[in-house]
């Protein structure tokens, strides 16, 4: 038989070699066989059987032995195939890297045993490769071969029920989704010969995985007692499967954890991972490798069965690489009859090194009745909003060497009749965590702890008693819950016991120090609560507090309104017995913060008593000191201290300002407190990631852009809004550019409303705004607005980019609208003008819509004016509807300055829709000039389309329109020109008859409009042409191209006629030399 190869992309042969590799430490690698066979099902359902030649492609059955691949692809899907002997194979290929399969094998009652591999090949996007096997037994390995079972993604692998899996030598059981679709290994219904699914690896999930999951199918039908992994247990290693998480259990017989679906592991099922205290395996669940979203794992028992580990290290909720992580990881076996767990490490959820507050993070251990032997413990992270948790059930919990309880974590201990729960032998360590004592039963014996400690360890569990995370619950007569040490066995407990047993006095623990900054005006007040470390009674009687200093008086609260160290001694009551403890307080100097770097907003400086909102103090940033004043640094509000509006307590000049969180909702009000916030390099509302919105809102105070050494920036990430609030006022004193970017998921929005320009005049040199997905930017501007100008001074493009039909861009008010193109648009408020250029110096781009990337959509972008204002420009190009790259583009773009009170406009380049060279008949590109009565001079200009359903309209009124080059009025190109009492309109300076090309044009593709009589006596037009072109124009009067209405003329008429060398439409004076009607 010849060896068939098939070529594969790069994610092929890397999943592949993925499953291969990751956990080949003691797999032996094969030789690539010859000789394989492939299925053709030739024979049909009259002769299905693998004995006959031909349902094989090269008419040879296989050998009975063979060494080789049975090869299952495209070919013979609609037979099932039978097995008419015991036969053992080398291994079985399945499915097909294009297309997706199906077979279905019948084994005939006979025992197939394949001594290499199962392997279902890797398809192509959602397209699955299924496998049925049914009606006998597949034995994978021989005493001589482990073999492996494989599934590539997408795709399943089935053992119908009444289908018989022997796992005689495994190596690996693996299997890997992709980012189109879930694959699975499905023994609803089978039997597992022998009751015990053996191997040495079990590895789901992979790292080029990505929003789907593997699933490893089993139900109560299955003929399974236990699932036994010697060397290495790993579910969900993954990129991100929020559309598929992971587990091994029942679809049927659900639970819902961290808002997703998983299945419970049938009742009375084991689960052995290691062999012995010599053979030791690792176990992984949920180890998020990209960060993006999550990755989701879970086995949960449903009731029965024992859960045995030895285990070099069991990681829940684990990470790699550096950022942002999400992993979910739950083991939850408290259904379970017993455990028994010897380890060596356990890594619960413990997140990185610098966890941030925004960190999510989550991993669960749950434990039944039993006993759990680990050396090292880590539970939770540092800081972040996820957790790891740690779940006792009358389980004796030993720790030989350390544990850590950090700040996110949780530990509950559910303890019977019996002592059990966390027996520290060393090393415990308090960083923040929350541990929870449930004592169910009535204890048998006098005293009955949940929490033995090697040591004195009575200070830590006392703060943490005090302190609210050590909590308990249970009560029964004559019995207190608390901390007791045994002095002649050096040990502590957090037990039930006799109330006789705890001492009758309360217990008073102070910070040993606290540092709270001073400066003129802002004394020091503190209360009991700011020295109260976890005093507690150990009878639960409520309790008083009071301080005193310097041999003061007792008080509720103390002022101290110097610098200097003070012995403040806190005293706590109950009934009639009382303790106190010392707190050294150190009051200092506001510091002069740091001028570089990043500092991080945290709002944490506030106390019930001191109001400390400001920039100055230490404790509102995360690297706890301020930015000094000025500041060349970078000064970030993120989701963590949202919550607190921060304030500047006096005028101060930063570099740079970044408002946002990727993946987190944020909302960062900033008090300006009357006073300027100067920045010198940019003001930034970072991106959110998808649909999480970013807000930045800034009252009370002005925000200076620039200075006279450094330009600055304004820039709004998507989804994002940057709103100056009514009263603020925005001074752009020197302003490189002002962009926002929004995304397909949400726009951006830099909201005026309300707000103040200082000067009256918005200045920036560059104003960009684009077009992502779906969405587009928009400025709001309002009657509230006090602003009387926008100047662009060298580009503005509003609406550069691909889709935006869900958020169309515009400048304007949203409460004052106009539709168009079926969308809504804000109108400019009255009177505010556009100034785009420096009139005898800079020349400026102006861009309205420009559809650049992708086809099929429409890219609406408009400015238009409700009243009033100006329009005034000084332009390398006017576009109006444009477009860049090759391919279909849609844009959608109005200039609409036909209400404002006047026009100057100078010009090189006018584009309006002009679409490709090589425009198709079914493109449909759209642009939309309005202009109000002025001037506007042209060097070039192109309105419309060679072809098309679109248009370029170009609309005038009372405007004189001076083209020194060429105009050219294309198949879509409409250009309307409305004549009032003086004479105006289209003027083109070039004598060439080429100067107006309107050889594409249709009808009705220049319309002068004359719409009152002529002001005054002589000569009065709405044309004018250098030069002697009245045939021409004649011409396109009698095919309709150019079409004049003179209706508003009264009793007048207009007429093509030359004088003083130039080519009219209009009406002639004395004096003219040629007339044509």
């Amino acid at each position: 038989m010849r060896n068939r190869r098939r070529s594969r992309s790069w994610r092929v042969e890397a999943v592949a070699a993925f499953l291969t590799l990751c956990v080949s430490g003691s797999c032996p690698v094969h030789a690539a066989v010859t000789t394989n066979v492939t299925w053709s099902g030739g024979g049909g359902a009259g002769n299905p059987y693998w004995s006959a030649g031909e349902n094989w492609l090269d008419g040879e059955p296989p050998a009975n032995p063979t060494p080789s691949n049975i090869v299952y692809s495209t070919y013979g899907q609609v037979v099932t195939g039978v097995v008419d002997a015991d036969w053992q194979v080398g291994g079985i290929q399945i499915g097909s890297v294009s297309v997706g399969t199906t077979h279905t094998l019948d084994l005939g009652g006979r025992t197939l045993t394949v001594t290499n591999r199962i392997r279902i090949v890797s398809g192509y996007q959602s397209m699955a490769n299924t496998f049925v096997f049914s009606n006998g037994t597949v034995r994978l390995g021989s005493d001589g071969s482990p073999a492996w079972l494989e599934v590539n993604p997408p795709g399943n692998l089935r053992f119908a029920a009444g289908c018989r899996l022997e796992t005689y030598n495994v190596q690996c059981i693996t299997g890997a989704p992709n980012a189109y679709y879930n694959s699975s290994i499905d023994l609803r219904g089978a039997e597992v010969v022998g009751g015990v699914l053996h191997a040495r690896q079990l590895v789901l999930g992979s790292p080029w995985s990505s929003w789907f999951g593997v699933r490893f199918f089993i139900n109560s039908n299955t003929v399974l007692s236990a699932i036994s992994v010697s060397n290495r247990f790993s579910l969900g290693r993954v990129n991100v499967n929020d559309n598929g998480p992971q587990y091994i259990g029942d679809p049927a017989d659900t639970f819902t954890w961290d808002g997703c679906t998983f299945g419970c592991l049938p009742t009375g099922v084991s689960l052995r991972v290691g062999v012995d205290a010599a053979n030791r395996a690792d176990m992984l669940i949920a180890e998020d490798l990209e960060g993006h979203s999550r990755a989701l794992a879970a086995i949960r028992a449903r009731g029965g069965g024992a859960f045995t580990g030895y285990l070099t290290k069991l990681h829940i909720g684990a990470r790699s690489g550096t950022g942002v992580r999400k992993p979910r990881g739950l083991l939850h076996l408290q259904a379970m009859d017993s455990c028994f767990l010897d380890c060596h490490e356990l890594l619960i959820a413990t997140g990185r090194v610098d966890a941030a507050a925004t960190d999510s993070e989550i991993g669960e251990l749950w434990l039944p009745a039993g006993t759990a032997v680990v050396g090292n413990v880590v539970i939770g992270a540092v800081e972040g909003m996820g957790y790891g948790r740690l779940c006792l059930s009358n389980t004796i919990f030993t720790v030989t060497n350390s544990f850590v309880l950090r700040r996110r974590s949780d530990v509950a201990i559910r303890t019977g009749a019996q002592p059990a729960g966390l027996d520290i032998a060393r090393g415990f360590s308090d960083a923040g965590g929350t541990v929870r004592v449930f004592f169910v039963e009535s204890p048998a014996a006098a005293t009955n702890w949940a929490i033995r400690i090697q040591g004195d360890a009575v200070a830590v569990l006392q703060t943490m008693y005090g302190a609210g995370r050590l909590i308990t619950s249970g009560s029964y007569p004559g019995k207190v819950a608390g901390v007791l040490y045994d002095a002649t066995s050096n040990v502590t407990y957090f037990a039930l016991a006799e109330s006789n047993a705890f001492p009758n006095a309360p217990v008073a623990i102070a910070h040993d120090e606290k540092t709270w900054e001073w400066a003129a005006g802002w004394p020091v007040v503190i209360a009991t609560n700011d020295i109260n470390l976890g005093s507690y009674d150990p009878l639960g009687r409520p309790l008083g507090m009071a301080l005193m200093t310097n041999g003061g008086s007792e008080v509720s609260t103390l002022t101290l309104d110097a610098v200097g160290d003070y012995d403040v001694i806190l005293r706590v009551y109950a009934d009639s017995s009382s303790a106190s403890d010392t707190c050294v307080v150190h009051v200092v100097n506001v510091p002069s913060g740091i001028s570089t770097g990043t500092l991080t907003w945290c709002g944490g400086a506030s106390t019930p008593l001191m109001d400390r909102r400001e920039w100055m103090w230490s404790g509102n940033w995360k690297e706890g000191s301020p930015p000094a004043n000025p500041c060349s640094g970078t000064l970030v509000f993120r989701y963590d201290g949202q919550a607190v509006t921060s304030r500047l307590e006096q005028s101060r000049t930063i570099a740079r300002l970044n408002a946002g969180e990727s993946g987190f909702t944020t909302a960062h009000t900033l008090d300006l407190g009357g006073n300027i916030l100067t920045v010198t390099d940019r003001l930034t509302v970072v991106s959110g990631g998808t649909t999480t919105r970013q807000t930045l809102n800034l009252t009370n105070g002005t925000i200076r852009l620039g200075t006279d050494e450094s330009e600055a920036w304004l820039e709004i990430n998507p989804p994002g809004t940057m709103r100056f609030c009514a009263g603020v006022t925005l001074d752009t004193y020197r302003v490189a550019c002002v962009t926002s970017i929004p995304n397909a998921y949400g726009d951006t929005a830099l909201d005026l409303r309300g707000a103040r320009i200082a000067g009256g005049k918005f200045r920036t040199r560059h104003f960009v705004s684009r077009c992502v997905g779906w969405y587009g930017a928009r400025m709001y501007l309002d009657g509230s607005t006090e602003v009387q100008t926008l100047e662009v001074t060298e580009n503005l493009t509003l609406g550069l980019g691909e889709v935006n039909a869900n958020a169309p861009t515009y400048i304007g008010n949203p409460a004052d609208t106009i539709a168009w193109e079926g969308k809504t648009f804000g109108r400019l408020p009255p009177n505010v003008a556009l100034s785009v250029g420096v009139a005898g110096g800079t020349r400026a781009k102006l861009t309205i819509g420009e559809h650049s990337i992708g086809s099929g959509w429409q890219v609406y972008s408009v400015i238009a004016a409700s009243s009033g204002g100006a329009f005034t420009a000084y332009l390398s190009s006017l576009t109006v509807g444009g477009r860049s790259g090759s391919g279909t583009r849609s844009p959608r773009g109005l200039l609409d300055c036909a209400a404002m009170n006047s026009c100057a406009v100078d010009a090189q380049q006018l584009l309006i829709a002009p679409g490709s060279d090589t425009a198709a008949p079914t493109d449909d590109e759209r642009g939309d000039l309005r202009l109000p009565p002025g001037s506007v001079v042209v060097g070039a200009g192109t309105v419309g389309a060679v072809d098309g359903t679109g248009y370029g309209r170009l609309q005038a009124s009372n405007t004189t329109i001076v083209v020194t080059n060429g105009l050219a009025i294309r198949k879509t190109g409409r250009v309307t020109l409305y004549i009032g009492a003086s004479s105006c309109g289209l003027v083109i300076s070039n004598a060439s008859p080429a100067a107006l090309d309107m050889s594409l044009a249709t009808n009705g593709a220049l319309t002068i409009r004359f719409v009152q009589p002529p002001g005054q006596a002589g000569l009065h037009y709405g044309f004018r042409w250098a030069g002697d072109h009245a045939a021409a124009i004649g011409g396109w009067m009698a095919d309709g191209r150019i079409v004049v209405d003179d209706s508003g003329l009264g009793s007048k008429r207009a007429s093509v006629f030359k004088t003083r060398g130039e080519t009219f439409i209009g009406i002639p004076s004395l004096g003219t030399v040629f007339v044509v009607k």
